[in-house]
């Protein structure tokens, strides 16, 4: 979308405690400056759909195209998931993928 709306991108990661850093972004770094696209990045700790409502906030975000990923369906049924939350509260259309 960035690449044929020629639009401002933000990325953020939000790190769970113990997991590792920059793989992630890294990752999406690469395929972003592959095809040209700039972007802000951001790395953030702590509760992901608030840190991620903030920054949609703090970054004037029109748009939340986020990837998921699922816990056990336990974790989820006690927890709810990350998606289900901004779903919910994000104040811009969100546009989750797999």
């Amino acid at each position: 979308l960035g690449e044929q709306w020629k639009t401002r991108l933000t990325l953020i990661t939000v790190v769970d405690p113990g997991h590792a850093e920059g793989t992630v972004q890294a990752e999406a770094r690469q395929y972003l400056e592959m095809h040209e696209l700039d972007a802000e990045y951001i790395v953030a700790g702590g509760n992901g759909p608030d840190q991620i409502l903030r920054a949609v906030q703090a970054h004037a975000c029109d748009v939340l195209l986020m990837g998921s990923y699922t816990y056990s369906p336990l974790m989820e049924s006690v927890r709810g998931t990350a998606v289900n939350w901004l779903l919910r509260d994000a104040s811009v259309p969100v546009l989750a993928c797999r």
